[in-house]
This record gives structure tokens, sequence and C-alpha cells, in this order.
């Protein structure tokens, strides 16, 4: 079974990563490029089970995403248990800057992320990336690491 993190940033643009088992990302390029925008999220998911070369085996997923309505495609295999747990899940969006509006984990684990990402993001706004502001969201960061 495979891991991997769906990041939806603020200006639309789609990343995907493959998590390890020591909690490290490997950036999924699509087209040597990080973050692809895609008009219909149909398309991303074509791309994706084109990039990994999905056959129906078991997945899960931890989606960071600033689009409520950003679901996993229902056509792929959900496994039943996570290969993490709460605390790896925070600990790998907060260290990794993966910080969005809404949080969701196929399959289900709860992250109850409301307070530490409204704290967050009130003082870092991604389309403002001042050194200042980048150094406060680390701090807020490490303050709610568990």
């Amino acid at each position: 079974m495979n891991c991997y993190l769906i990041h939806l940033n603020s200006d639309g643009e789609t990343s995907v990563y493959g998590v390890s088992s020591s909690l490290e990302l490997k950036v999924i390029q699509n087209n040597g490029e990080e973050y692809t925008k895609y008009n219909e999220y149909d398309s991303f998911w074509k791309w994706f089970k084109d990039k990994i070369e999905y056959e129906n085996e078991e997945l899960c997923f931890i989606v960071s995403s600033n689009d409520e309505d950003f679901i996993v495609d229902k056509s792929i295999n959900i496994s039943s248990n996570h290969l993490l747990d709460e605390a790896k899940i925070k600990t790998i969006l907060i260290k990794n800057q993966k910080i969005a509006k809404y949080f969701s984990s196929y399959p289900n684990t709860e992250l109850s992320f409301e307070k530490e990402s409204e704290k967050i993001s009130e003082v870092y706004d991604e389309d403002n990336r001042s050194i200042q502001n980048y150094y406060i969201k680390q701090t807020l960061a490490n303050k709610y690491r568990r």
C-alpha cells in the first residue's frame, strides 16, 4: 500500500508527493514541474493514475486543499487502514508547509487542525512570501508540532 499527499494551493495549483515510511516526501512531477494547474479535477485524477501506473491497488491519501470540494476519485481503491496516525499526518503537513484551509485523510483519520491552521494562516498568506512571514510561520508550526 502506498500513501500520497495531495496539496492544492490557493492559486489552484496541485502538487503530489509520495510519503515514505520515514515521513519524507518525494515530489511526483508533471512534466518536470512540482505544481500543475488543472482545469478539472477529472483531468488531475487521470494524470495521477497514469503517472503512478494505478492498477486497483489500495492507496491512502492526505489531502490539504483550499477547495472544500476536492475529493479523491471514487474509482481509486482506498485502503481500510491508514499508514499514518493523526500525529504523523500533522507532522508531515506542518514540517513541509502544506497547510491549507481544508484537510482530509483517506481512509478517514480524524484531523483536528482548525485552531492551528487558523493561527498559521492569520500570519502567513501564500501570496506574501516575505522572510518575516516565513519565520513567523515556522515558529507557529513548531509550537503546534507534537
